[in-house]
């Protein structure tokens, strides 16, 4: 009998270490709030990118990401012009690197040894076609392949095994949607043992070619994009938009965003693990965009948010608004996200800037970067 005891002690001892070293090795995707090496973004030789750099720089490592490497000397002296700390500045040859890195760039999924994994993706745009590989080959981490059309800005993770997604924006990339299958895709490919969907994002953040969301005005967004709208501050902590009541009879395009975003906010309250923080979506903005595809001038929506903020180990960098002559409603709305971020991130300094030329073109700060989450012992890559 003894025997035998000892014999069942054994296995059982040997299973649960089997469980714990499969626990200790099961990769997760990191969530933006994690510690990271480096805050990537492409250059081009724009005012809002060069000030977007120069503050991460004065707070961050940053990788800039050019074309050839004939342009570092000039990159590097525009940027210096701008303010920058240069000695926080690296520079890698990314060859066909998309400006929206954040949604073109792999996923990274990290165990709790440290050790970094990317998974690159299907993409339904062409310009993110090589970039997935492209930089997890750059940065030499193990990377695997996953069938799920993806962008970045389309999931927001807890860094625990919870994911947040739209349903809208995988149907908009994917003809043959199915939630169950790609459920399963997702906990697969990015470690995942959770997925929340939720049915759509912002008004302005739908696709242009899917026609006007009001009269003839266009959004010019990317179909559902999380982070627009939700962010993960901790495993635990959300920010989630809401629009304030004033704001209603302003225009018919916050109504519809009030239903979108109460109809998230119900299906997340079931989540009892999550502390729901609302903040306050941003000022409808409107403009004129000379659309590329076809030259001709649109009236449009811009894809303003307050949720689509960076994240550093040191600064968080936010949108700011309100400027002179603009309804005080306005400077009251970046002050309250103000507020929130530093009670959110009371060790970083919070900074808000303009985001208006990245919204107009469909984005924001979020979208324009890139976290290389820290990792433990990994070779040195080649891009930084």
């Amino acid at each position: 009998m003894l025997t035998f005891f000892r014999f069942c002690s054994f296995w059982i001892l040997l299973l649960l270490t089997a469980c714990g070293a499969n626990q200790e090795n099961a990769f997760r995707l990191v969530g933006d709030f994690e510690e990271n090496e480096k805050i990537y973004v492409v250059y081009i030789p724009r005012p809002y990118i060069e000030e977007l750099i120069s503050t991460l720089s004065r707070h961050e490592q940053v990788g800039v990401l050019v074309q050839t490497v004939e342009e570092i000397p000039g990159v590097d002296a525009a940027l210096e012009r701008a303010g920058a700390n240069t000695e926080r500045l690296s520079y890698g040859v990314f060859y066909g690197a998309d400006q929206w890195i954040r949604d073109s760039a792999p996923a990274i999924l990290k165990n709790k040894g440290g050790e970094l994994q990317a998974v690159s993706f299907m993409t339904s745009k062409q310009a993110f076609a090589n970039n997935p590989t492209g930089l997890a080959g750059s940065l030499r981490l193990p990377t695997r392949h996953s069938q799920v059309n993806a962008q970045g800005g389309a999931r927001e993770s807890n860094g625990e095994g919870t994911a947040i997604v739209t349903e809208a924006f995988f149907r908009h990339t994917d003809p043959e949607f199915d939630i169950q299958q790609t459920t399963l895709k997702l906990k697969q490919d990015f470690g995942l043992r959770k997925v929340i969907w939720l049915p759509r994002g912002l008004v302005e953040d739908e696709a242009f070619e899917n026609g006007p969301v009001h009269g003839n005005i266009y959004p010019i967004g990317s179909g559902g994009h999380v982070d627009e709208f939700c962010r993960f501050t901790s495993p635990n902590t959300l920010l989630l938009a809401r629009v304030d009541s004033k704001d209603l009879g302003k225009h018919p395009l916050y109504e519809e965003n009030r239903r979108r975003l109460e109809e998230n906010y119900r299906i997340l309250k079931r989540c009892r693990e999550l502390n729901i923080t609302r903040v306050p979506a941003a000022e409808l903005l409107f403009d004129t965009l000379i659309h590329p595809s076809d030259g001709k001038a649109y009236p449009v929506v811009l894809a303003a948010s307050y949720l689509n903020f960076i994240i550093g180990n040191h600064v968080v960098v936010a949108a700011r608004y309100y400027q002179p002559g603009m309804p005080l409603s306005i400077k009251d709305k970046d002050e309250q996200m103000l507020r929130i971020l530093k009670e959110q991130f009371p060790e970083k300094e919070v900074i808000q800037l303009d985001p208006r030329q990245l919204n107009l073109r469909g984005g924001g700060f979020h979208c324009v970067t890139f976290n290389l989450p820290a990792a433990g012992a990994r070779r040195k890559g080649r891009v930084g």
